[in-house]
């Protein structure tokens, strides 16, 4: 029978790093997903944003920063 995994150290890591605690837990898709989502996806959301001027830098920054409050939380939770 294979080890338990700690709900409190898969959520600890989770809230160290968003995604870790799903990869501590064996959860690969989740974990990886949530790590290329937060390296990939919210610097996009500003880029594209950052398009139409400071204005959009602003928006971009909101909703990168937004994004990843909600990814982060999801995280905690998922592991």
């Amino acid at each position: 029978m294979p080890p338990r995994k700690s709900t409190f150290g898969a959520g600890f890591l989770s809230f160290l790093i968003p995604g870790a605690g799903e990869l501590y837990a064996s959860d690969w898709d989740k974990g990886w997903g949530t790590i290329a989502w937060t390296l990939l996806g919210e610097p996009a959301i500003v880029g594209c944003c950052s398009l139409f001027g400071y204005d959009g830098l602003s928006v971009g920054l909101s909703l990168a920063g937004i994004s990843h409050i909600l990814v982060w939380i999801g995280s905690i939770g998922n592991a």
